[in-house]
């Protein structure tokens, strides 16, 4: 089964499951009806309907079952033949007759009513029926009234069943593997997919949506003849129906009074056509003038006399003199009316796109004019060849004639109107497709303009990125540089704090002991002295007390402080308990030098660089 038909059939049993729904308290027609227009079109197969249907009548609960024979009734009502004829089954019937007779007192008279009216209305053709009626009977079993109105079953407005062959019906082309068959839903006969690729509605079979139809029924269903009429070519009919003369009523009229209705017939049809030919010309000269006059009138209307005539007085000259005024005021208008120009080129053209194209109602109107006089004709000489009658003679065959020659070059005309449309609008759809071109290209073109413009961003973008590296990179390379020289910097400081605090620690320890000496001999400590009064003794000596420049840098291994810088067998002292230190006052100083004499030696010592051999430098 193909998925088409799985879908159906699952649209079925929602549907009866809805129908069938335990929690209903009446029947669901709602849902019924449609699947009885489900069966109807066939969407689904007879046997599963009845099948289906027949399982529910095991259901456990009574109005379920219930539900399941309502539906069986009006599916059998409404759906013709195959449904007759699944249910004329015999596994049906004795599934209905188990129903009657175990189920409870509802169901039973429900199983009861639809034998019996199946029974009246279908014993003709399936036998089942009425055995099995007059079996129940026989078993004591109360049928209720009969009403005749239940007992009417439909089988007309059937889909019919589906033909299978081997070539298709109408092209007579063989079936193969890529050639497949196709039923048509309307005749039900089998043809091509060339031949049945139509779609359409047949409300007549119940099928609201588009089915798969073949072209002589897509014909049929489209202009509305019934679906099974036999294709026979129909005789062509005037614009009143006419009795035919081969009719069951007419056979007892003789010839005379048959060629004297026919006559008439044949008079009032070409009386009725000339005046629609008339009314025709008639309303197409009021269009015309009524569009014309209309479109050629100007802006101001005020300044223009309205021209009311009738239009059966409309006369060639009356056309010429409404020409020259609607010309003069064109002229006027394109001089005075400057600023309106565009509007003016609007109503000085349009006339003429419009008289170039004719209208579909002007189109349909004569088409309908000569359909009727063809058909005129064409009854005439099938009705002349019937009787054996010569057709020169017949003046109605010959005026009908002539008519249709004048209509000859207005068709003519119709037809190069119509090609002049149709070329039209095909070079303002080649317009349109060039425009479409031109417009893909220019899309075409701005994705490429803007594709190119992001590449160029993103460009910039890395090149911005790249600068920015190497100028963090060249800025990191300025910091470590700095760094180092700031730690550089320090290193020197700290070392030069460092020589400082040694230093500083030195002199604090030179001092230290000399006062330590100072306290321990007090003899040697520098008392006040008359320096004018001391003789004079060894010029050429260099007393060491004498205030001289301190050298801080010097190295600690080539210096001694004062007390440690006088060699002891140079100076011998007066005294033998210091023999590392001497103090002598100073031969003739300056009276300018003697406020630095004043200062405590023990204040400032004095340190002599010493060289290899131990003396001084």
């Amino acid at each position: 089964m193909s998925l088409f038909s799985l879908s159906n059939t699952k649209i079925f049993d929602r549907l009866f499951e809805k129908a069938t729904s335990p929690l209903l308290l009446e029947p669901d027609w709602e849902a019924t009806l449609q699947l009885c227009d489900i069966v109807k079109s066939q969407e689904v197969t007879a046997k599963y309907a009845v099948q289906t249907i027949k399982k529910k009548f095991g259901h456990e609960n009574a109005h379920v079952v219930l539900s399941a024979l309502h539906c069986l009734e009006s599916i059998v009502k409404n759906c013709g033949g195959p449904i007759h004829k699944e249910a004329a089954q015999r596994d049906v019937v004795d599934a209905l007759r188990e129903l009657a007779k175990n189920g409870p007192d509802l169901i039973r008279d429900k199983v009861l009513d639809l034998i019996q009216c199946w029974s009246y209305g279908l014993g003709q053709q399936y036998k089942i029926f009425t055995d099995t009626y007059n079996l129940m009977k026989l078993e004591n079993y109360r049928f209720p009234p009969l009403r005749e109105s239940e007992a009417m079953f439909e089988s007309n407005d059937v889909a019919p069943e589906w033909r299978d062959d081997k070539e298709c019906f109408r092209c007579r082309q063989t079936f193969t593997t890529f050639i497949r068959k196709h039923h048509c839903r309307a005749c039900g006969d089998i043809f091509c997919d060339k031949c049945s690729s139509k779609q359409c509605p047949i409300p007549k079979f119940g099928m609201d949506r588009e089915v798969r139809v073949c072209d002589a029924c897509y014909e049929k269903l489209t202009s509305g003849s019934p679906v099974n009429s036999i294709p026979i070519p129909k005789p062509m009919q005037l614009s009143r129906p006419i009795p035919t003369t081969a009719s069951a009523s007419n056979q007892g009229k003789s010839q005379a009074e048959l060629d004297e209705e026919e006559s008439f017939q044949l008079a009032l049809a070409m009386s009725q056509s000339e005046a629609d030919e008339k009314e025709r010309q008639k309303k197409m000269l009021t269009q015309k003038y009524a569009m014309s006059s209309f479109l050629s009138a100007p802006i101001n209307n005020n300044n223009i006399p309205n021209v009311a005539e009738d239009n059966n007085e409309y006369s060639e000259l009356t056309k010429y003199i409404e020409r020259g005024r609607q010309e003069q005021q064109r002229e006027k208008l394109t001089t005075t009316n400057i600023s309106n120009g565009h509007e003016v080129e609007i109503q000085t053209q349009l006339p003429n796109e419009l008289n170039n194209f004719i209208t579909d109602n002007e189109i349909d109107q004569f088409t309908t004019t000569v359909t009727d006089h063809i058909n005129n004709f064409k009854f005439r000489m099938l009705s002349n060849q019937q009787r054996s009658r010569n057709v020169t003679t017949d003046t109605a065959v010959q005026s009908v004639f002539v008519m249709l020659q004048h209509f000859h070059p207005e068709l003519h005309h119709y037809m190069q109107l119509l090609e002049d449309k149709r070329t039209y609008y095909e070079n303002l759809q080649d317009k349109l497709n060039q425009l479409k071109d031109a417009r893909e290209a220019l899309n075409a073109l701005r994705a490429e303009h803007s594709e190119r413009k992001q590449q160029e961003a993103l460009e910039r973008d890395r090149q911005r990125q790249i600068q920015l590296a190497q100028k963090l990179d060249f800025m990191r390379q300025k910091k470590q540089e700095y760094l180092e020289y700031q730690r550089q910097l320090h290193l020197q400081r700290l070392a030069q704090q460092e020589l400082e605090m040694k230093t500083r620690l030195d002199q604090q320890r030179q001092l230290t002991l000399a006062r330590e000496h100072l306290a321990q001999n007090p003899q040697f400590s520098i008392a006040p002295y008359d320096y004018g009064r001391l003789p004079q003794q060894n010029p050429a000596y260099q007393p060491p007390y004498s205030t001289l420049p301190v050298q801080p840098s010097i190295d600690s291994t080539s210096q001694y402080s004062v007390v440690a810088s006088l060699p002891t067998q140079q100076h011998p002292l007066p005294s033998s308990h210091y023999p590392s230190m001497m103090m002598y006052p100073p031969p003739k100083i300056d009276t300018n030098l003697l406020p630095n004499a004043q200062v405590p030696l023990s204040m400032q010592p004095v340190s002599y660089p010493i060289g290899a051999t131990g003396g001084l430098i």
